[in-house]
């Protein structure tokens, strides 16, 4: 299984480092957006769409939306910090569901059900937003960068030390797996991770100090990302979002984290004048 995964996650990762570097804003987008749809047509089950014509036309929908927020200028209608602090605050709401669950397994009703989509409507276009904001910057390729290896980072971190050390749970309603040791390495480690690419890049590097705060918060948001994936496929009986990605499940098992850490991140840099 390990194995797998490392092979999974090398053969994304280097196609994910070209866009990040070379491709222009208009690649990058349609890249998030398909990213995007195909983290809807997942989500659209997690929220308890069975009906395969229903969760298509449910993603088709979302589709629309995506496009209709890309094609009218949006940022002309809303400061682009106001977009992230309503999702910063959106996701410190989430974070206490998270903390406060405590049933596994809930009927579904027809209002649960469009809560649900439109959870995931905010919490997908919120990632597009934030990173195509981010890839949009003068240093914004280092950006992403320092934002997807805060990720990577505080993942690996967090496994290995939890593996070791782990020995209380962090919330096992929620994911058995998951123990205090290891949220505590995997701040460290994605601390220095991502602060070690923020030092060395010269457009950033007068910034580092206020950075690293806005990384330990992204980081620990990021946890709650993974978490609040986990609460609701807890509640629908599914162990992964999909079998699209070999030994990582779906679309969304990948971008749990980065869901809950992107606009996080974004709000961080806005906050801290890196983003103006």
């Amino acid at each position: 299984m390990l194995r797998t995964r490392f092979i999974t996650a090398f053969a994304l990762g280097l196609p994910a480092m070209w866009l990040v570097f070379q491709a222009n804003q208009l690649v990058f987008w349609w890249f998030l957006f398909v990213t995007v749809i195909l983290g809807m047509w997942e989500w659209s089950r997690l929220a308890g769409i069975t009906s395969t014509m229903a969760r298509l036309v449910c993603t088709l929908v979302f589709g629309v939306l995506v496009l209709a927020v890309h094609y009218v200028d949006f940022y002309a209608v809303i400061d682009g910090w106001k977009v992230f602090a309503f999702l910063s605050s959106w996701w410190l709401a989430a974070s206490i569901r998270v903390i406060r669950f405590s049933e596994t397994s809930i009927q579904l009703g027809l209002v649960d059900i469009i809560f649900r989509y439109i959870e995931g409507c905010i919490v997908l276009l919120g990632l597009l937003l934030a990173l195509h904001l981010l890839h949009a910057q003068p240093a914004g390729p280092w950006l992403v960068l320092t934002l997807l290896f805060l990720i990577w980072g505080a993942d690996s971190f967090a496994y290995f030390t939890g593996r070791q050390w782990g020995s209380v749970k962090l919330l096992p309603r929620v994911s058995p797996g998951k123990t205090w040791m290891g949220v505590i390495g995997g701040v460290i480690g994605g601390t220095l991770v991502a602060s070690s690419i923020v030092f060395f890049q010269p457009l950033l590097k007068p910034d580092v100090l206020f950075v690293i705060p806005v990384i330990v918060i992204s980081i620990l948001f990021s946890v709650m990302g993974d978490l609040f994936e986990s609460m609701y496929k807890r509640e629908v009986h599914l162990k992964d979002s999909s079998h699209l990605l070999p030994g990582h499940g779906g679309i969304l098992d990948r971008i749990d984290s980065l869901m809950a850490a992107a606009p996080v991140f974004v709000m961080g840099l806005f906050l801290v004048g890196v983003i103006r």
